[in-house]
């Protein structure tokens, strides 16, 4: 499978589960221990499952409260690094209720496909960058 391929499926779990507003869903995809570079430009070291758990649901709760209900991408760049790992860039939505858009951001992160597995690290796993961070 090319990795342009991996690199999209990864971002299409990810909106499967971000509809969940479910923090273990969207820490399942996932490799710890990790980092995250928040919206306000700090990093916040993830030292356990439960840390990315906690993590994802915080976030997730607070998207929920300012009335976001979806989420998708669009724009996905993937430039190869070598060794099945890449730099995946997308633009992320978030959705209100009707469909319209509530914010939107480009995101940057590197993933890897280790050899035992097809799931590639992510987020808590890769280094992470936010052009125009969600406010």
């Amino acid at each position: 499978m090319a990795l342009r391929e991996v690199v999209g499926q990864f971002f299409d779990r990810f909106v499967e589960a971000f509809g969940s507003f479910s923090g273990p869903r969207v820490a399942a995809l996932y490799h710890v221990p990790g980092i995250a570079l928040r919206g306000d430009g700090s990093i916040q070291s993830l030292q356990s499952r439960a840390e990315v758990e906690g993590f994802f649901q915080a976030a997730l709760d607070g998207y929920r409260r300012d009335g976001c209900r979806a989420a998708r991408f669009k724009d996905l760049d993937v430039v190869p690094l070598g060794g099945g790992s890449a730099l995946g860039t997308v633009t992320w939505e978030l959705l209100r209720e009707d469909g319209s858009v509530l914010r939107t951001w480009r995101e940057a992160g590197r993933s890897s496909r280790p050899p035992t597995t097809s799931r590639p690290s992510a987020r808590s796993g890769r280094s992470r960058a936010r052009a125009a961070p969600p406010s």
